[in-house]
């Protein structure tokens, strides 16, 4: 190294202002030529490190696959539903990415498959860190005092656990972008491990959301079904509450209406015909009495009437009769004069004839009497029923009330008991539905390379890691120089 002396020059302004701010790449290549041999070294010492770790760690392999949660796959089984929001959706694909996640799943892969008992998963080759950290594990528990040795269930269900864990280790869900599907993948030593598990992990959950509408549906059943047992009971309870209170309190006639509001109507209309009958009653007995009242000459001449408004032959013969009688008696009268003997025995003829026509009026007016007596006594009977039975239509309405009251409840807990009962209907008819509300569309393939370690980006970054641990170095040892170099 030569070292020379240096004459003091004036320094002008503007040369320290460019060597202030230009960086001079004629110094800095100088310096990365002298440390050279630093930079290299540790080029090569990280390259041999990159070197080591590709040799010493275990190829892994990753095989994956893609679940659609899709639930228009039930659109045909199930009742129509409203769309679901975008949260809903992200909640939903959550709820799914934690399912595939969760140890309960894991537990079903290891049963599945058996993973339990293979050696591949549960005791995979170790790396010499490993064994040296199994060494000095095996060395702590040998002078440890410990319990007495675990039994072979014991050891069958940690090895189960244990195995468990190691595939939600050896697991990656995520869900692809905004879509809906989510991506699985499982990481082994065995490339056929790896998708044989991914395989069954997919079979799994689509297994577990199938037990799981069933078992819900089957649980709502069971709830269902004890309700109705009990809704049936008190329905039925309900119903003959009504029943006993109608037959108590006489309320009901077998038609359903309220028994005294049927009699009273019936009796109205009763009493209705009752009064018209009584005023044609009254009318004819009148009619009658007044031609009666008459005497027996105007009777003759009134009884038209009774040859109208009845069907008397008796007296419709005896008028002709008296007309016969009578034209026989004009006649005489006329040729011969009233003091004629033939004439007076007409007359007396004709006479005795009106007195039997005015005994057979007087016989019909007294009949008509009794009409009209039974007529009026009958519609002052239906006037006294219609007043006791409209006393107890006002106490009838009273028990109403509470007839109300218990039909009402019993109306409600039969509307309850038919809707519970369709729900019921419905949940067991979901019983027998095989859909699951999501489906494989991305089965997992053979993987034909290993996923880890990547050779190539692992060189790549040891050569960049060694160049810019070479480069600090150089620049570390250029700082701490205290001399003077030329040119």
């Amino acid at each position: 190294m030569d070292q020379v002396n240096f004459r003091p020059r004036t320094i002008f302004p503007s040369e320290t202002r460019d060597n202030d701010t230009f960086i001079d790449l004629d110094k800095l290549w100088a310096a990365a030529i002298r440390r050279l041999g630093v930079i290299v070294i540790c080029l090569i010492a990280t390259v041999a490190l990159a070197g080591l770790y590709l040799f010493t760690a275990k190829p892994m392999y990753t095989a994956a696959t893609q679940i659609l949660i899709d639930d228009n796959l039930s659109r045909y089984a199930e009742d129509e539903q409203d769309s679901q929001t975008a949260q809903q959706i992200d909640n939903r694909m959550s709820s799914a990415v934690e399912i595939l996640k969760s140890k309960a799943l894991a537990l079903r892969v290891v049963d599945e498959g058996k993973l339990d008992q293979n050696e591949t998963l549960v005791n995979p080759p170790q790396s010499p860190v490993d064994l040296a950290k199994g060494a000095i594990k095996s060395v702590v528990t040998m002078l440890t005092p410990g319990g007495p040795p675990p039994s072979e269930e014991l050891e069958r269900l940690g090895r189960r656990e244990k195995a468990a864990a190691i595939l939600q280790q050896s697991l990656t869900v995520e869900r692809v972008g905004r879509s809906s599907v989510i991506a699985l993948s499982v990481r082994s030593l065995d490339p056929q491990l790896s998708a044989s598990v991914a395989r069954i992990y997919a079979d799994a959950y689509l297994t577990d959301q199938l037990n799981a509408n069933f078992d819900a549906s089957e649980k709502a059943s069971l709830w269902l079904q004890e309700r109705l047992n009990d809704l049936n009971t008190r329905s039925q309870q309900a119903a003959l509450a009504v029943e006993q209170y109608k037959v108590e309190h006489n309320l009901v006639s077998p038609r359903g209406e309220l028994l005294s509001a049927q009699q009273l109507s019936d009796l109205n209309s009763q009493l209705i015909v009752a009064q018209a009958d009584a005023a044609s009653a009254s009318a004819r007995y009148q009619q009658y009495q007044t031609i009666i009242d008459k005497g027996p000459d105007a009777a003759v001449q009134n009884a038209v009437v009774s040859a109208r408004d009845t069907d008397n032959t008796v007296i419709q013969d005896l008028r002709k009769r008296f007309i016969a009688i009578n034209d026989r008696e004009q006649g005489i009268v006329q040729q011969f004069g009233a003091d004629h003997p033939q004439a007076v025995a007409l007359k007396a003829e004709k006479n005795d004839v009106s007195q039997q026509i005015y005994r057979e009026l007087q016989q019909l007016t007294g009949s008509f009497r009794n009409e009209f007596e039974v007529a009026s006594s009958r519609e002052k009977s239906l006037r006294e029923s219609i007043d006791r039975v409209a006393g107890r239509n006002s106490q009838a309405n009273v028990s109403m009330v509470q007839l109300r009251e218990l039909e009402q409840k019993a109306a409600a807990l039969k509307t309850l008991y038919e809707s519970y009962l369709g729900r019921f209907e419905e949940a067991t008819q979901r019983q027998s539905f095989p859909i699951a509300k999501a489906r494989v569309i991305s089965d997992a393939g053979l993987p034909t390379a290993p996923s880890s370690p990547r050779k190539t980006l692992t060189m790549a970054l040891s050569v960049v890691l060694g160049l810019l641990i070479g480069g600090a170095a150089a620049t570390l040892l250029e700082f701490r120089e205290r001399f003077f170099r030329t040119g």
